[in-house]
This record gives structure tokens, sequence and C-alpha cells, in this order.
């Protein structure tokens, strides 16, 4: 496997990974909500371990498969953006015939 493969894997793979891990987020901003609308007494189902834990799986899934559905496949072949050094002094910018940021 060629470095630029792994770098453009494991970038996919951690986006994925986030995504999963922010959709699971909603579940704790759901027990929380839950909680306290029974601490000042409002008449809400209540959300239990069980209930978080399927609101886990089930957030996790949606955000999981939304961003496979932005970035279905990573790129195997082309370009990557390359960091050049600092030749002169002047703003960055990108060039897009070559994907590499001249500095």
């Amino acid at each position: 496997m060629s470095a630029t493969f792994q770098c453009r894997f494991n970038r996919w793979g951690l986006g994925l990974l986030s995504s999963t891990i922010q959709g699971g987020a909603v579940a704790v901003k759901a027990f929380i909500a839950t909680t306290l609308a029974h601490g000042v007494g409002l008449d809400v189902p209540a959300l239990n371990l069980k209930g978080t834990a399927a609101v886990f799986v089930v957030a996790g899934g949606y955000h999981f498969f939304d961003y496979l559905g932005k970035n279905p496949l990573i790129n195997l072949v082309g370009p990557v953006a390359v960091l050049t050094p600092p030749a002169a002094a002047g703003p960055a910018s990108l060039q897009p015939e070559t994907n590499k940021i001249k500095l």
C-alpha cells in the first residue's frame, strides 16, 4: 500500500468514525434533555439506559450513513495536495493544475 493511499484511507476512516461518534452524542443530549424535563415536572416518556442505547445506535447509524452519502469512496488515484516549503515571501496559493500549495 502506498503512503498516499494510507493517508487518504486514514482520513476517510477517521471522518467516518467521527461522524458516528457525533451521532452517538445525540443520545447523551436526549438523555440529559429528558432528565431535565422530568426535573421540572414535564410529562415526557422516560429514557432509561436501554432507550439511550437504542438512540445511540440509531443516531450513530444515521450519521454513519450520512457521511457515506457525502463521501462514498476514497479517491484512489490522482494528485494529493502537498505543502511545499516557503520559497519566497508572498501569500499562500493553491495551484489547481498540480494541487500543490505554494507559499
